[in-house]
């Protein structure tokens, strides 16, 4: 291990709960404080910023990531009426679909001022003001009640000494026969959680995209959901879906290599370029891996999702 590496790694370790929290907060709003044209060259025309789902390795990014929003519906079993939240909504993709589709009233927080300005648009485009809020707000500080909650790609960046924090507040947010997703990056086991990235792709990615970023495991995150009162109900892997979600990014943006160094400069382009491609890798060879996982809070009688799985594919 590099003394870089060692050096973040004990940075981390020796910031307080709350002194992580402000320090992700800054990081993870300075990355998607980037103009959203260069987003638009890697992403889809929704600007889904997290894994597709594909049927075949050659299917298009655009239907990939319109399944994944299928599928979370499914998962949620997003009903007309309901009130959903995403947290970390970006720029507003699902928060639309969830509306248009299936006529829930939905509100979305971002760290992102970026981000929120498409958002807002898009609302408004789609004549949604009347179902579809979204605002800049740190998930700690929300308050209400919510039928349905997803965390897309979000749960990374709260550090792990943050977890409990983050748990404990989503569960507080969840109605009692509500439904919560979240939708997460891991990485495999380690006899010391303090180890949290040991590749050097892992530790490009930490360095110059998402500094200070933590990656829980699969294991870990299931017992801090049970340890604050949800019941699991479904975790499902979708780790080769993302080694091509990233691919086609990686594709995307040096196809279109000009535009990217003319919004953000070359050395950035190349480091974009490097992180798409180590993230594809490491999907790819199991050094990197994603979870969607359902809860709900527990009940000592009411189960809230069907007996069997059949209806996530009809």
């Amino acid at each position: 291990m590099s003394q870089g590496h060692t050096l973040l790694e004990r940075a981390a370790s020796e910031r307080s709960a709350a002194d992580q929290r402000d320090f992700e907060r800054a990081k993870v709003a300075e990355h998607y404080e980037h103009d959203p044209e260069i987003f638009s060259l890697v992403l889809d025309s929704q600007l889904a910023y997290s894994t597709g789902i594909f049927l075949a390795p050659d299917e298009d990014l655009e239907t990939a990531q319109q399944r994944k929003f299928a599928h979370i519906r499914a998962l949620l079993r997003l009903k007309p009426g309901e009130t959903f939240l995403d947290i970390g909504c970006g720029w507003g993709g699902l928060l639309c679909y969830a509306a248009e589709k299936y006529g829930v009233r939905a509100h979305g927080i971002t760290l992102s001022d970026a981000q929120l300005e498409v958002a807002h648009q898009r609302i408004r485009e789609r004549g949604l003001e009347d179902r579809v809020t979204a605002e800049i707000k740190d998930y700690a500080d929300l308050s209400g009640s919510f039928d349905k909650i997803a965390s897309i790609g979000m749960y990374e960046h709260i550090g792990l000494a943050n977890i409990p924090l983050y748990l404990s507040k989503v569960k507080s947010l969840l109605s009692p026969k509500g439904l919560f997703l979240n939708h997460a990056i891991s990485q495999r086991a380690k006899k010391s959680r303090r180890r949290f990235a040991t590749r050097p792709e892992q530790r490009a990615i930490i360095k110059y995209i998402f500094p200070g970023g933590q990656l829980d495991d699969i294991g870990a995150t299931v017992r801090a959901m049970e340890i604050q009162g949800f019941e699991v109900h479904d975790v499902e892997a979708w780790r080769p879906h993302y080694a091509l979600t990233t691919r086609h990014w990686c594709e995307r943006l040096t196809a279109r290599r000009k535009e990217a160094e003319r919004l953000v400069g070359e050395e950035t382009y190349r480091i974009w370029v490097a992180y798409l491609a180590g993230c594809s890798l490491s999907f790819a060879r199991g050094s990197l891996r994603i979870y969607q996982t359902l809860a709900s809070r527990t009940s000592k009688s009411q189960v809230l999702v069907p007996l069997t799985r059949a209806d996530l594919y009809t």
